[in-house]
This record gives C-alpha cells, structure tokens and sequence, in this order.
C-alpha cells in the first residue's frame, strides 16, 4: 500500500480504538480489538463450557448468572442464566442487557482491576461516569481507588451501583498464561439477601465455578488453590 493509504487505515483503527500508539511512537493493538474476537469466543471456549457452569451456580442459588468479557468502555455478556426464585424469573441487569458499563458492575470492576495500571488510568480518563442509582461513583478518582483497592481480591462486590436493589458479586476467570480473561457472576435483589450475606453464602460457589471454567480454558495455578478471603468492594 501507499504511504498514505497506510496512514488512512492506521488514523482509522486508533480512532476506533482498535491500535493504540506506544511511547516508542509505534503501534501496537489495544483492548479495542478483543471485540473482534467474540464470535471465536462464543463458539469455541468461553461461551460453549461457561453454560453448564452458568446452569450450576444458578441452580444452586437460585440467581442470576453471567460471565462477560471486556470491550473497552464496556463488559460483553457472552452467556447468562436466569436464576428462578419461587418460580418467577429473577430479575435484573445480567439476564437482560448484552453489553454492560466497566464503572459500575462488579463484572466491570474486576474487568478494569485486572488491566495494566498505565491501560486501566487512561481508560478511566476516557470513561463517562453516568450517575445511575444514588450509589453510583461518578468521581474517576474514587473509582481508580476503588480499583486499586481490588488488586487480586477473589470476589468483587457491587451493591446497587447500576440499578436500584440490584446486588452483584464477579469472580475471574483466567487464560492459560494466569491472565484475567473474564468474569463470571452472580446477580440478586436486595430484598431477597444482603451484599454482605451474597458474598458469604454463594463467593465460595462462584469462585469454584470460575476456578473450574478457567481449568476448561487452560488455566493451572501451581498451588491449584484459590485464595480464602472474600471481600465485598462497596455495600
């Protein structure tokens, strides 16, 4: 190609997020391009073993599950099972929406903790902090001190950031090399537990079930053990 079709091509893939240009003043691919992955990943390893994983822990807690990955501003719902309580469908954000803010979902959180810290300050710099409940963090500093805070934690808890009586607990799954490349979770009302009792009762379900999900993609941690602290970010 010419130079200046060359040049075209590479200005249109970092507007659109898909390149990023490093302090070396080259080019490299950035987080944008993980979109262009997804079909591979629904049909091949995420989607296709997350589902019984999904099934289990909505069985067993009777919520909401999903698992999502990281599209820049946003978390990618790959997968989710509606949780069934007294026969009703339970209902929130995780069964209903494909696509997820990254500021104020426990998915995103632990999505956006799991970044490098130069990648995870500029996305946060480029973010929109939409106030959506009364708990929602709308200051990028409270948010980057929130994140900082997870560094390795287990379970990431958010309650009612993103909708009104909507609680919701997320644990990583990881890829072969131990990188976080999703998040499974679960999602329950308000009235029905607390933030504090969903992460006793069931963190230790949903961090089993994303230990075995991770296993499936070719995850091995040399102790093969998960950490036994479970902590709630924000109640």
């Amino acid at each position: 190609m010419s130079p200046s079709t060359t040049h075209r091509y590479i200005k249109t893939l970092e507007r659109e997020r898909y390149i990023e240009k490093t302090a070396e003043r080259r080019y490299r691919l950035s987080l944008g391009a993980v979109g262009l992955g997804l079909s591979a990943l629904r049909s091949v390893a995420l989607s296709a073993h997350a589902r019984s994983f999904l099934a289990g822990l909505s069985e067993v807690s009777g919520f909401t599950a999903a698992v999502g990955v990281s599209d820049w501003s946003e978390v990618l719902v790959v997968a989710h099972e509606r949780g069934q309580r007294h026969g009703r469908p339970a209902e929130g954000y995780l069964g209903g929406e494909e696509r997820l803010p990254v500021y104020c979902t426990a998915m995103g959180k632990l999505l956006l903790a799991a970044l490098p810290s130069r990648a995870r300050d500029g996305l946060v710099g480029e973010l929109s902090l939409v106030r959506r409940t009364p708990r929602t963090v709308t200051s990028k500093r409270d948010l980057l001190r929130d994140l900082g805070r997870l560094g390795g934690e287990p379970v990431v808890a958010v309650g009612e950031e993103h909708s009104v009586g909507v609680l919701e607990i997320a644990a990583a799954v990881r890829g072969e090399g131990g990188e976080t490349v999703a998040a499974l979770a679960l999602e329950a009302s308000s009235e029905l537990i607390s933030l504090d009792e969903l992460v006793r009762s069931h963190g230790p379900h949903l961090l089993a079930a994303a230990d075995e999900l991770s296993v499936y993609l070719g995850y091995r941690r040399a102790d093969g053990l998960r950490e036994e602290r479970l902590v709630g970010v924000r109640g």
